[in-house]
């Protein structure tokens, strides 16, 4: 082209912004780079306060000088902390220790905890004979021998007699009695009977339905006392731990009688199962009973 200048690449324009740019990072990479800040030093008087092992100086004197431990060995730590201190003393000093439930001894009880390692004094002594005494009375509740019906009473076929009518009330027979075998209702002690010394049964008469309450018809029979209406026998376990109630009958009460027949009940004490005698009686079935049985032990040790 003619009468034009041709540009070349180192124009009078001056730097281009490449070259600006190249000549910042340039200078800044250069420049000597400042400290971070940090933080001041601690309190001269908490410095003065720490141990030895926890001085900030002391530590990094310590951890600036490099150590060679083996290849699986755990890291310890540099610091370390303060252990309480344990005061030993003898058992005289045990303020610290629980307060003795009631009824134990100690072998000092003025003061708590003394004594607790002491061997055992007399008293103490006395207190494991009376725990000792203590564990065999509960294992003897809790063993205790049961009453147990082996032989239920006949339900049918039985008539109740008034005492007017002067004829015997005849025989309560078991429920396995036949034409050809006659059985009676009987009982049996069941269980551990060792210390037993005595068995005392008493038989009464009670309401068919629940809540059985005493009913006025009276057992009569050979162990049944003149007028009591019950029947009690008294055995030894140890001779025969069964007994069958034979002779055994049921009068009947007139209505206009059944009020004096009660009262006599509760004169007895007799409420097997505390149902209380002040209910009416005009719901009671004077046509069916039950037979209820009550056992009292009598103990070697009485």
């Amino acid at each position: 082209m003619k009468d034009m200048d041709v540009f070349s690449g180192a124009s009078d324009r001056g730097p281009s912004d490449f070259d600006l740019i190249q000549e910042i990072i340039t200078e800044y990479v250069e420049q000597p780079s400042a400290p971070f800040p940090r933080p001041g030093p601690p309190p001269a008087d908490l410095l003065d306060q720490l141990p030895c092992s926890q001085h900030p100086r002391m530590h990094q004197q310590s951890s600036s000088q490099p150590v060679l431990v083996a290849r699986g060995t755990a890291h310890q730590p540099n610091c370390t902390f303060p252990q309480p201190q344990l005061r030993l003393g003898n058992s005289n000093e045990m303020a610290s220790a629980p307060p003795s439930r009631p009824g134990t001894s100690l072998s000092n009880p003025s003061r708590r905890g003394q004594g607790l390692c002491l061997p055992a004094s007399r008293k103490s002594v006395g207190v494991s004979s009376q725990s000792r005494s203590d564990t065999e009375m509960l294992e003897r509740i809790l063993d205790n021998p049961k009453l147990v019906v082996v032989e239920e009473p006949k339900d049918r076929g039985m008539r109740f007699r008034y005492e007017c009518e002067g004829r015997s009330a005849g025989s309560i027979l078991g429920v396995s009695s036949t034409d050809t075998n006659k059985t009676q209702p009987a009982i049996e002690i069941q269980g551990p009977i060792d210390h037993i010394k005595r068995v005392t049964v008493t038989v009464s008469l009670v309401t068919k339905d629940p809540p059985h309450r005493p009913h006025p018809h009276c057992l009569v029979g050979k162990d049944c006392p003149p007028g009591s209406g019950i029947c009690v026998v008294t055995f030894n376990p140890h001779t025969n731990r069964r007994h069958s109630f034979a002779n055994l009958g049921i009068q009947c009460v007139r209505r206009k009688e059944l009020d004096m027949s009660l009262q006599k009940r509760r004169s007895q004490n007799i409420e097997p199962f505390q149902n209380g005698h002040s209910k009416g009686i005009e719901d009671l079935d004077m046509n069916a009973v039950r037979l209820c049985f009550q056992c009292e032990l009598e103990w070697e040790d009485g």
